[in-house]
């Protein structure tokens, strides 16, 4: 108490150089990453630090993004109890300002994660990001329906599934037909149509069975993007 905190770097900067273009009309620029999560042992340093802390090294990168979509693990808030497991992720609203920050204006909430307080703290998870200007999908009262985004003169339609752990309440369970139709359903509204994929073995370099026949059956409804995130890890791109 009382001693000055150490100055904790993150990595460094990413080059202010970047080759990322401009998006012209009829172009979108989306940039989207993985599993972002705010509590543990990442909340004190974002309390410590400043909310941009955990985000500084690419937000010169992110914020070049129209559409910059991540997936949260774990509810924002206060509100609600911890379900009996392993790991539940919570953490305080500043953080917020950090995701703002970054350029995040979407974000998946369709993971193993969004019900680790149960349906008050996913409410008022959503409730706080909506405040914020950030987008929600995959979770809630509207979990199984997309976001349509205008960007550049063209429709952007974004799904959320996961196929983590287990079914929960309120959170978009992912199944081939209903995927399938889904997508469909969104490609009618839309011009491009992206889906978030929670599923897939932890720290696996493969994606499994699962993974690929989800995945298959989005891009026979129309997906032109499946964004595949849970392992943890880098895996295989399929065109």
């Amino acid at each position: 108490a009382g001693e000055q905190q150490p100055v904790v770097e993150t990595l460094p900067l990413w080059p202010q150089d970047t080759p990322l273009l401009p998006a012209a009309e009829g172009q979108v620029a989306l940039l989207a990453v993985g599993d972002i999560m705010l509590g543990r042992a990442v909340e004190p340093r974002a309390l410590m630090y400043g909310p941009e802390f955990p985000f500084a090294p690419l937000i010169p990168l992110l914020r070049q993004g129209d559409i910059v979509p991540g997936n949260l693990e774990g509810v924002i808030g206060f509100s609600g109890l911890p379900l009996r497991k392993s790991f539940t992720f919570r953490s305080h609203p500043t953080v917020i300002a950090g995701l703002q920050a970054a350029g995040f204006n979407v974000l998946t909430l369709a993971n193993n994660h969004a019900g680790d307080f149960g349906a008050a703290g996913l409410a008022e998870t959503i409730a706080l990001l909506e405040a914020a200007g950030i987008r929600s999908i995959g979770a809630g009262p509207a979990a199984y329906e997309p976001a349509l985004l205008e960007v550049n003169g063209l429709t952007v339609a974004m799904l959320a599934r996961t196929y983590a752990i287990g079914p929960q309440d309120e959170v978009a369970w992912a199944e081939e037909g209903e995927l399938r139709a889904a997508v469909a359903a969104a490609r009618a509204q839309a011009d491009v149509v992206v889906v978030h994929l929670h599923a897939g073995i932890e720290y696996s370099l493969y994606a499994d069975a699962a993974q690929r026949q989800l995945a298959q059956a989005a891009a026979e409804g129309g997906a032109a993007l499946v964004i595949g995130h849970h392992s943890h890890s880098l895996q295989e791109v399929e065109w």
